[in-house]
């Protein structure tokens, strides 16, 4: 496919995509994956700062482009506290 996108340009935007939807802070990138139908990108956003930062909110969200890098949906599929390791029960 002549038009797919590299790997750092699906990342780039991803991060533009996020911003326009809900002025989303990526926090960062924790998975990128090439298939038939395009690329899904898993990142972390910041959703609630909180004082310390180890209590901040990261939501998890799943994001979907075409392989030409049109966005085509994105999901939750989780949120942690900063601090913590694992996801939140």
């Amino acid at each position: 496919m002549a038009d797919r996108k590299s790997p750092d340009e699906i990342i780039e935007r991803v991060h533009r995509v996020l911003d326009d939807l809900g002025d989303m802070e990526v926090e960062r990138v924790t998975g990128v994956e090439a298939d038939d139908d395009g690329w899904r990108v898993n990142v972390e956003v910041l959703e609630m700062r909180r004082i310390p930062d180890t209590a901040d909110i990261l939501a998890k969200y799943e994001v979907r482009l075409s392989s030409g890098g049109q966005f085509l949906g994105y999901r939750q599929v989780g949120h942690r506290l900063r601090g913590q390791l694992e996801d939140a029960p």
